[in-house]
């Protein structure tokens, strides 16, 4: 197995939510990264890439006092969604490593709304958020060496624009039990 077996990219489109799609193993390891038309993640970089990613880990979980997951997202220029609005389940701080992309944060869809999706997957899979119906608290352009915090749940949708992208994402569920001794 090499580092590149959890490689995916983001697949979305008419009714369908955020999807990871596997990146084809028989092509070369720079076309399965080639981020030129759509967005390539890189889930667990940090056990991924130790020598690489491992002392970013390892600073996160020193400044947030609990374990962290790292990954990196890397999305071509010109793209109108690099990833549809969706949420996720654990809090998320973004770094931008490289080139800029655009943020939007939006508020929470009410759960009493559809109560039978799970508020913390949504726009994923079979479930698609409409931009348009949700209410946008942030929209924000990051550029390199930017930071920011998107609270699990909130939805959340990227673009870029004249620049690709490169950014980490450290993903991180808050536990009140992480380092008791």
């Amino acid at each position: 197995p090499s580092a590149l077996d959890d490689a995916a990219r983001v697949d979305f489109g008419a009714g369908v939510g955020w999807t990871n799609v596997p990146l084809a193993a028989a092509d070369s390891p720079g076309a399965r990264l080639d981020a030129s038309e759509r967005t390539v993640l890189l889930n667990h970089a940090g056990a991924a890439f130790p020598e690489l990613l491992g002392g970013a880990c390892i600073a996160a979980l020193d400044a947030f006092e609990m374990p962290v997951g790292l990954n990196v997202y890397a999305s071509g220029p010109g793209l109108a969604a690099s990833a549809p609005p969706h949420t996720d389940r654990q809090e998320v701080v973004v770094a931008q490593c490289a080139g800029k992309k655009r943020w939007r944060v939006f508020r929470p869809p009410s759960v009493s709304d559809q109560p039978e999706r799970d508020p913390y997957a949504r726009g994923k899979g079979s479930d698609v958020l409409d931009e348009d119906s949700l209410i946008c608290l942030l929209d924000v352009v990051l550029e390199e060496r930017d930071v920011l915090y998107v609270p699990a749940g909130f939805p959340h949708a990227t673009a870029t624009a004249d620049d690709a992208s490169l950014h980490l994402t450290f993903g991180f569920v808050p536990c009140a039990n992480f380092g008791l001794g």
